[in-house]
């Protein structure tokens, strides 16, 4: 966080930009202002975190930015360290209650966990998180959630072994798989943003 804090000094952030936050997937993630060009883009991410961490730093590493969209990666860890599908879906709702409460104008993107090789074993309990996150965003203005899922798995219904590089960690050709989905809908939401004038 002081890091953050200590950058943000040398060089101020955007005004209203389109935040990226979450665990190391988001830290390794070097490529955001070239894949997002339609948008100014910041990246606080921090390795290792869950949605817990989130909930504990919002008020560092989201709120101060005033997003106009804040897009959140988390959950991995979160499965990884045993807990429940409805403890995790629990936090979520509970980020995106800080957010809209805070900045009622902030439009919430959660990208669900994904399903990796190296915790395939907990793949039941990610699936669960994804569903229920769909279930519960449904109808809720402000929140979307998008399951990664659909560009990770391979028509066998199994990781794509060439998007990961660990197991846990994409390669580049992850990330550019996870840009080909996500910009689009992204643009779009950044748009609907502006034209509302938020």
């Amino acid at each position: 966080m002081k890091t953050f804090e200590e950058n943000d000094g040398e060089q101020a952030p955007p005004a209203r930009p389109m935040l990226f936050t979450g665990s190391s997937t988001i830290v390794r993630w070097s490529t955001l202002s070239e894949d997002f060009p339609f948008a100014p883009v910041i990246n606080r991410g921090f390795g290792g975190s869950q949605v817990s961490d989130l909930l504990a730093w919002a008020d560092r590493v989201i709120l101060p930015y005033q997003p106009r969209v804040a897009v959140v990666y988390s959950g991995d860890n979160d499965v990884a360290a045993e807990k429940s599908a409805e403890r995790v879906i629990g936090d979520f709702v509970r980020l995106h209650a800080i957010i809209h409460e805070a900045l009622p104008e902030t439009e919430t993107v959660i990208i669900g966990p994904k399903l990796g090789p190296k915790r395939w074993h907990l793949a039941d309990v990610f699936r669960a998180v994804n569903d229920g996150l769909a279930e519960w965003a449904d109808g809720i203005s402000g929140v979307e959630v998008l399951d990664i899922n659909e560009v990770m798995l391979g028509t066998d219904g199994l990781p794509r072994p060439e998007l990961y590089c660990d197991g846990v960690h994409l390669t580049p050709e992850g990330y550019a798989a996870w840009t080909g989905f996500l910009a689009p809908r992204l643009q779009t939401i950044w748009a609907r943003s502006i034209e509302a004038g938020r």
